[in-house]
């Protein structure tokens, strides 16, 4: 009895060894290991992709969508609403998606679109360049896993976007009650235009045919049921703003840094600080009355020659304020007098530091617009001489490219307080 129990002991504990064994290692019904990389869920494997086929889908995917992009939004926005698959588009779909591609805008086919986004609405678009891959469109794709014979992706699309604003947009454009398209009524004013970065983010199956992938479906990332809901130009969470220079200043995200970009902001920001220097340095108590009477005159020959003649009296040299300051017509609604960072109760600034100097979140092709940031030592009217406050300025500065040189086109002061005296 006692040779019987410890032989049935040693029978349970090999079972319960195969079953901890079986639970940490799975099996295939052929009783081969599965690898590490698959996972049971449902009926059928998700598993990782290997790397060469990863850079085939990556190759397929970025073709498709710049051969995408390069078709006029009028045709893409029609072909989406009568359910049909450009020519040029063809090639690049799996025979399964052409055979449903019948009049049939629930193919799983989304194509460019009209958008709105932050009060101006995307008529065009082009893909940007990766500056990290020379040759190369900006489209991020990351495969998510294998199932079947389906790859899943994340897709992001690094856009131009060119826009006009929303209300100018309501006057060209009217919505087909029956086609739910967006018909363009008129010509569309070329000075309304300006130019935005976006990316657009989709998820994609890719399906492997005759030893090469192709396009099963590809949605906006955000999906929206029913035709009339998905092209309505306000579903727009599929797509977001990017900054409009790619820099390194600024969190880019999968977005390659533009060289281009980056000289563009240096000068710009340049331009910024020699402005706001040159003020502080022209410009105390005294010439700041002078200045104010000619800022009043409503003239702006006249304070031109005003500003001039203060730079004369202190020996300006190198680029002066009238040099990086768009001074026209327009000025006293571009710059308010009190903007500037010169108080009535201050005698003069004598330094400047601490600068921060960073574009807007609107920052457009048009609309060159930055948030500034700046620490002052200034000398009080009423203080003790040599007495210095420190204040801190907080402005929004609009600049302009006009000719060769950049210059501030529009000052705007938000925020001017004492931090602490000296």
């Amino acid at each position: 009895m006692t040779a019987l129990y410890r032989k049935l002991i040693v029978f349970i504990c090999i079972v319960l060894l195969g079953t901890n064994t079986a639970c940490t290692m799975p099996f295939s019904s052929a009783g081969k290991a599965v690898s590490a990389d698959k996972i049971k869920s449902g009926k059928k494997e998700i598993s990782a992709v290997s790397k060469l086929d990863t850079e085939m889908i990556e190759k397929v995917i970025s073709d498709y969508v710049l051969k995408l992009y390069s078709l006029p939004i009028e045709t893409s926005t029609q072909c989406s609403v009568n359910g049909n698959i450009p020519y040029e588009l063809r090639n690049f779909m799996s025979l399964h998606t052409l055979k449903l591609a019948d009049s049939n805008p629930e193919i799983g086919i989304h194509m460019p679109r009209y958008v709105s986004l932050n009060g101006v609405t995307a008529i065009g678009y082009e893909i940007l360049a990766n500056e990290g891959k020379k040759g190369s469109p900006e489209v991020f794709v990351l495969c998510t896993g294998k199932k079947g014979d389906i790859v899943s992706c994340y897709v992001k699309v690094g856009l131009r976007a060119k826009c006009i604003p929303d209300d100018f947009f309501d006057k060209v454009f009217k919505r087909n009650p029956q086609s739910y398209v967006y018909e363009k009524m008129g010509s569309v004013d070329e000075s309304k235009v300006d130019y935005i970065k976006v990316q657009a983010r989709y998820n994609v199956e890719v399906i492997k045919e005759d030893k090469e992938y192709k396009i099963s479906k590809m949605t906006e990332a955000d999906l929206k049921p029913g035709i009339k809901n998905r092209i309505s130009r306000h579903n727009n969470e599929f797509i977001i703003r990017l900054p409009y220079l790619s820099i390194s200043a600024l969190p880019m995200g999968n977005v390659s840094i533009n060289r281009d970009d980056e000289k563009v902001f240096n000068e710009e920001k340049t331009v910024i600080q020699s402005f706001f220097e040159g003020i502080a340095r022209s410009v105390d108590n005294e010439k700041s009355n002078l200045l104010y009477l000619s800022w009043t005159s409503n003239d702006y020959a006249k304070l031109l020659d005003c500003i001039k003649k203060i730079e004369a009296l202190n020996g300006e040299k190198g680029r002066k304020i009238s040099d990086l300051m768009d001074i026209n017509s327009e000025y006293m609604s571009k710059f308010e007098f009190e903007a500037f960072p010169l108080r009535s109760n201050m005698s003069s600034i004598k330094s400047l530091k601490n600068f921060r100097i960073m574009p807007h979140p609107g920052y457009s092709e048009k609309n060159k617009k930055y948030i500034v940031n700046f620490e002052a030592s200034v000398e009080k009217t009423n203080g003790i001489s040599g007495e210095e406050q420190l204040y801190r300025y907080d402005y929004f500065v609009t600049v302009n490219r006009m000719g060769d040189s950049v210059k501030v086109i529009e000052l705007r002061l938000n925020e001017c307080f004492c931090i602490s005296s000296s």
